[in-house]
């Protein structure tokens, strides 16, 4: 069932915010990665570019660290809302990653 709400993208990392952490201690680093790509659609090539916020908790601070601007950036996890009050603010919510430059 957890399938349903699976997403994988790639790109570059576009904003990144500095690391904080949470009331619990976890660690969280918000950023935006700018995909580009030609997808397949109704028979027909179809350039695709889009913005994806993104969030990344608990990770240890060192692995962070690796994490920067400009990367390129292959991303796996699932879709939530930003708050209960921005239902139509979608982030995704990283389960894995792996830096690809």
């Amino acid at each position: 069932m957890n399938e349903r709400n699976t997403i994988v993208a790639s790109g570059t990392i576009d904003t990144l915010s500095a690391v904080r952490l949470t009331p619990a201690g976890l660690t969280v680093l918000n950023f935006t990665i700018k995909h580009q790509s030609t997808q397949q659609e109704a028979g027909r090539e179809r350039k695709v570019q889009a913005e994806l916020r993104c969030i990344l908790i608990g990770e240890k601070p060192a692995k962070l660290e690796r994490i920067k601007m400009s990367k390129q950036i292959k991303v796996r996890g699932f879709m939530a809302a930003q708050s209960a009050k921005a239902l139509h603010r979608l982030v995704l919510h990283i389960t894995a990653y792996e830096l690809i430059n």
